[in-house]
């Protein structure tokens, strides 16, 4: 069974500033590419990836310094709380959960 994906307006948020501050139009590509990529892999398989607080689960891009936080809410919403930079401090996406 396939989940449905919900981004949070904070989630939003963060992507329209990561591709702001992207150095080209290549790069935001990039990012967007593997966003895209990792949100087909958490509706297919939301479970993939360990519980890191409250319910809430963090996945890596493949290849670029991000993580995206999202929790799988029954029956079938995977919910992205944020995208965000694997060096920005998890205390932001915590009090968003």
């Amino acid at each position: 069974m396939a989940f449905n994906e919900v981004i949070s307006s904070w989630a939003e948020d963060d992507i329209s500033g990561i591709l702001q501050q992207a150095p080209s139009p290549q790069a935001a590509a990039r990012f967007l590419a593997d966003f895209s990529g990792l949100v087909a892999l958490l509706t297919k398989h939301p479970y993939a990836f360990r519980v890191r607080y409250r319910e809430t689960r963090v996945v890596p891009f493949k290849k670029l310094p991000f993580k995206l936080v999202y929790q799988v809410i029954e029956p079938d919403i995977v919910y992205i709380i944020a995208v965000m930079h694997e060096k920005r401090s998890d205390i932001v996406w915590m009090e968003r959960s």
